[in-house]
């Protein structure tokens, strides 16, 4: 499975996931703060997982496959656990795990921090636009650049601004790629 391709029941177009992609992880390269770097992973880990990049659900570890918009559900509601300190009871997550009909996981509260909840539990909200996520689902975790139908930057200074960051870190990340494999 191509990196970039995505199921057809994320709500968000392919460019507004790809962009927030590589908003996350050019602040997650950018920054020294644990915390800040923490949530930039969780939001990365957790589109890379719905896009097929990596087989480990990032909030519990569930290897599932084919991965559905359920198990997504109620990955978040674990990320949700781990956002809150463990917050959200074992009993919810489990009601959640049996009203979506998929097997409960435990959130991975040794291996993960609240920042890295935090991301998950944002993305995985933004990206099937559920009314349980953060905002209701309907507000990425990082300030994206507007696009129109055909994925064309709107013409407005902010989103000019955050396109050309993204195009700064996709350079970046092509040059250190490219350092690597010398």
């Amino acid at each position: 499975m191509a990196i970039g391709w995505q199921p057809g029941w994320v709500v968000p177009s392919l460019a507004q996931v790809r962009d927030l992609h590589l908003l996350a992880y050019g602040r997650s390269m950018a920054n020294d703060h644990p915390c800040d770097v923490a949530l930039a992973e969780g939001i990365g880990t957790a589109i890379s997982w719905v896009q097929g990049a990596i087989q480990l659900g990032p909030a519990t570890a569930r290897s599932e496959s084919p991965l559905t918009r359920a198990l997504v559900t109620a990955e978040m509601w674990a990320a949700m656990a781990l956002n809150d300190g463990g917050g959200t009871s074992e009993r919810t997550l489990r009601g959640v795990c049996t009203r979506e009909g998929v097997r409960y996981y435990r959130p991975d509260f040794e291996r993960l921090t609240l920042d890295h909840g935090t991301g998950i539990y944002q993305a995985l909200g933004w990206l099937i636009a559920n009314g349980d996520g953060w905002r209701g689902g309907r507000t990425p975790p990082l300030e994206i650049p507007a696009r129109d139908e055909d994925g064309n930057v709107a013409n407005d200074r902010r989103s000019r601004e955050l396109a050309e960051q993204i195009e700064r870190i996709r350079a970046d990340a092509a040059a250190e790629i490219d350092r690597d494999c010398r």
